[in-house]
């Protein structure tokens, strides 16, 4: 059990160096994942994003204050069976926990976004947002199990997280979509630290998280798109969640990168063709993976199915 105790959390922050409040958030973060971990949704909810990265694939470089689940149940009929149940239990839970359910919390077939409200510590009221998708239930490759293990939180149990590969791989396809400063500072991170030793399943987890997430333009994508981050949103969006002596240089940052992605995003025949493909409204993953067992896997993604459908 994570000890969200006032002085707990200033022992904390002062040793790790980050900002209190925040750590304060990145524990209860961790304390809602540990007992989420422990329920009977546990074999049905799977972590990504710069969470699953900061939390189990890194050593907490950065806070990371949102929970972004995959529903992982099999079937359609199941997932709409468990949907509502679930979002039930986040609420009855979590007000347990002293949460409340903000009403700027938003509800989709596709999507929960759930937003809860709690007092911290300094007596100010603060947030966490936890979404879960509903589409994403099938996955390139196979899911992991890991322990919670950062200088904030830790703790024993496991959560199921995302592979590494597919984990960057998404937030490729995040990083040349929407360019948010915390994607920089996550990519930067995969390439001064060598995480991904195996670059072509990256750069397919990375055209296929491009194409289902809407865009399917990565053939075709510019990278200037970095240049338009500007040091105000470095300094109001990335550097709060930093350790304070962490000296990020934003411009020798965004080169680094440039030269890593101009490298990495070098596309075979058969990978245009499957972004032609699902562009022209034909899902054919046996283009972009020759593994049977991933193509098996995600023959039926309803993402990419929905996307294809789509007018």
């Amino acid at each position: 059990m994570i000890n969200l105790s006032q002085k707990n959390v200033v022992k904390i922050a002062k040793e790790t160096n980050f900002i209190k409040d925040n750590v304060e958030k990145v524990m209860r973060l961790a304390d809602i994942l540990e007992f989420v971990f422990t329920s009977k949704w546990k074999d049905k909810l799977a972590l990504k994003g710069g969470t699953a990265i900061n939390l189990f694939y890194r050593e907490l470089p950065r806070l990371s204050v949102d929970i972004d689940l995959d529903y992982i149940g099999d079937t359609k009929e199941e997932m709409e069976k468990d949907k509502e149940e679930l979002w039930n239990f986040l609420q009855m839970a979590l007000f347990q926990k002293n949460y409340s359910l903000s009403p700027q919390s938003k509800r989709y077939f596709a999507l929960d976004s759930a937003v809860f409200q709690y007092i911290n510590n300094a007596g100010n009221r603060d947030n966490i947002k936890i979404e879960i998708n509903y589409l994403d239930r099938k996955h390139v490759l196979p899911l992991n199990d890991k322990p919670i293990k950062t200088p904030v939180a830790e703790s024993d149990m496991s959560v199921k997280v995302l592979s590494a590969c597919e984990l960057y791989g998404s937030k490729l396809a995040a990083l040349i979509g929407r360019c948010k400063p915390r994607d920089i500072y996550d990519v930067y991170g995969l390439i001064e630290n060598s995480i991904i030793e195996d670059k072509e399943m990256l750069k397919k987890c990375t055209i296929f998280y491009n194409c289902i997430g809407g865009d399917a333009n990565i053939c075709d994508v510019s990278l200037d798109i970095l240049d338009g981050v500007t040091d105000r949103d470095i300094n109001r969006q990335l550097k709060p969640m930093l350790n304070k002596n962490d000296r990020f240089k934003k411009d020798a940052v965004i080169v680094s990168i440039k030269e890593y992605l101009q490298e990495l995003l070098v596309f075979s025949d058969n990978e245009k063709e499957f972004v032609k493909e699902f562009v022209n409204k034909n899902y054919r993953p046996e283009l972009l993976f020759e593994d049977k067992d991933i193509v098996e896997r995600i023959s039926t993604h309803p993402m990419a199915l929905w996307r294809v459908r789509e007018n």
